[in-house]
């Protein structure tokens, strides 16, 4: 209606003549004073309204200048937002949702891993006896392999491992090369990890006891294999996952059978390392296959690199004729790697 730059003496005549038309049936000469007051009254309301109209212009100006800005600061990703309780807002609302979308994940803790419980250098050498049967239960084979493993590294979720074996058969003796193993602390194989979900916590009978286990379920490669495992995982109980059940995912719907199971079947058993009384852990390991089974009983102590001490294994074909069998046997570890050992892996 009004503009600001209007001159005010183009106000004052339009006044003049507003105020002679209104007054046209009068005689205005009569009331000078009147005539003064109305002009001036006029004058003193006019000469306001642009200020005022100016003052409205630029409030709307503003907003709509706030309103760019922060649509800039959203475009060039400025850390300082036009409003900043509305952004701290904002922002606090996306870090909800993303926590809410993020999947729960199972990452077994380093200290509560066989190897990664251990720094770097880390360090044991193990006897493996093997006698292979035939189909009389004659002995036909006869193998010792002296096995050497170092921890290379480790990670949030994997640890690597130098590897060297000998092994002397029918009078031979057969230096390996050493080698290098990538693992993960999830499911102590190579393969990639390809899911993960996490079931309804349940209460298991442990040794008499009622335990809260967390039940999870990881998926992952093994070779050209998909597997599937359901942990039973206790974190307050060594050594932690007190059963693992694995088996192969197939394409068809038929639920399949687990090949392997490993449990927990004693937690305080006392073994002899190296000439002390040590307090470990037994567990029992069952594979399934089409071609035979195989059972394999294992002591774990937490203060070894690698956990286990001792083990025997017996492998029987689908007959349940023994075919083969053997034993684990610590020979020494260390916490350190020694610069003889670190030499021979060079």
């Amino acid at each position: 209606m009004w503009a600001s730059n209007r001159p005010l003496a183009n106000y004052y005549e339009l006044i003049q003549l507003s105020v002679a038309h209104k007054f046209s049936g009068l005689n205005v000469c009569m009331f000078p004073h009147l005539r003064n007051l109305i002009l001036l009254v006029f004058l003193l309301l006019f000469s306001n309204a642009p200020t005022c109209f100016d003052q409205s212009v630029y409030a709307q100006e503003s907003k709509e200048e706030s309103v760019v800005a922060s649509t800039t600061n959203a475009k060039t990703g400025d850390v300082r937002p036009v409003s900043e309780s509305s952004a701290g807002g904002e922002e606090a609302t996306a870090e909800g949702a993303k926590q809410q979308q993020t999947p729960a994940r199972f990452v077994l803790p380093a200290e509560q891993h066989a190897w990664a419980n251990f720094q770097p250098g880390a360090w044991r050498e193990v006897r493996i006896t093997t006698e292979t049967f035939n189909s009389r239960g004659k002995v036909i084979n006869r193998s010792v392999t002296t096995q050497k493993e170092i921890l290379k590294a480790k990670s949030e979720e994997t640890y690597s491992l130098d590897l060297q074996a000998t092994v002397d058969l029918i009078g031979k003796r057969i230096v390996g090369d050493w080698k290098q193993r990538v693992l993960k602390l999830a499911t102590n194989r190579a393969g990639e990890i390809t899911g993960m979900q996490k079931k309804e916590d349940q209460i298991i009978s442990y040794e008499g006891e009622e335990v809260e286990c967390e039940i999870w379920e990881l998926r992952y490669l093994d070779d050209s294999r998909q597997m599937v495992d359901r942990i039973v995982y206790s974190p307050q109980r060594y050594p932690f996952v007190i059963r693992r059940d694995s088996k192969e995912i197939q394409d068809d719907s038929q639920a399949q059978p687990v090949e392997e199971q490993v449990e927990v079947i004693a937690s305080t058993v006392p073994f002899v390392i190296e000439g002390k009384m040590t307090m470990c852990c037994s567990q029992r390991t069952t594979r399934r296959r089409a071609k035979g089974n195989s059972l394999r009983v294992t002591f774990l102590a937490p203060t070894v690199p690698g956990g286990e001490v001792a083990a025997w294994s017996s492998d029987f074909d689908s007959q349940r004729q023994l075919t083969r069998w053997s034993t684990f046997e610590l020979i020494s570890y260390g916490l350190a790697i020694s610069p003889q050992l670190d030499e021979e892996r060079r």
